[in-house]
């Protein structure tokens, strides 16, 4: 049954291409051109279903080549308008980019920096001969020579001051640190002396005055070590 219905369908399909061969054959001779290039599309359509489709006569075969031949040359001329337009838009395209005017770029100045005001500090001058607490009237005062935390440097220095004519230059020990002085029974003396001692030690000693309570309070000497007191 099957294979009946299928042998019918195919002499129906056979009996289709033959009409269409006639056609073309019909179109290739009377027809113009353009039924013919229809034709062949038909053809390549057929073709491309799996129809092997042979026209034999050559005014058939010479129409149907044509169409073919012309179809494509309608499809080159097409790729070369397109190609043509594409040139176009490039060249309108450069064409305004070089006449369009340049955005002009903006530099900023930079941000001024906050001042700076600088900080003010109170200047602290000590003045080595003025006396912060000065000792009562009458009380010995002394020109202090040096400050070391060597004991034998100091001892040097008492040396220098005795060969120059300070005999009652002694050490004074207050808080492990040993001063050589001249004690004197008050200032108006110690200020007197002061020019001579700087000196004989010399000017980067930094020798001043003081009273001798403000230096050494209750000062008392130490058994077994000649010209040192300790400070109470």
């Amino acid at each position: 049954m099957l294979k009946s219905v299928f042998t019918t369908l195919r002499e129906l399909l056979w009996t289709l291409i033959a009409v269409l061969a006639a056609l073309a054959l019909f179109g290739a001779v009377l027809a113009p051109a353009e039924f013919a290039g229809r034709l062949a599309g038909i053809f390549d359509e057929l073709e491309g279903a799996g129809f092997d489709i042979k026209i034999k006569t050559p005014v058939g075969e010479a129409s149907f080549d044509r169409a073919k031949a012309q179809q494509l040359v309608n499809s080159d001329r097409e790729i070369l308008d397109l190609r043509a337009e594409l040139e176009a838009a490039r060249g309108r395209i450069a064409l305004l980019e070089a006449t369009a005017p340049s955005t002009p770029t903006v530099v900023l100045p930079p941000a001024p920096l906050p001042e700076t005001v600088p900080e003010s500090r109170p200047e602290l001058v000590i003045d080595p001969l003025i006396d912060p607490v000065p000792g009562q009237a009458g009380e010995p005062w002394v020109v202090i020579a040096g400050t070391e935390r060597d004991l034998d440097s100091q001892r040097n220095e008492l040396d220098a001051l005795r060969r120059a004519g300070f005999g009652d230059a002694v050490i004074l020990n207050s808080g492990g640190w040993y001063q050589t002085a001249v004690i004197y029974p008050d200032r108006a003396a110690a200020d007197a002396a002061l020019p001579r001692i700087a000196e004989v030690v010399g000017a980067g000693r930094g020798a001043y005055v003081r009273a001798l309570d403000v230096i050494c309070r209750d000062p008392a000497e130490v058994a077994g070590v000649p010209d040192l007191l300790a400070c109470g």
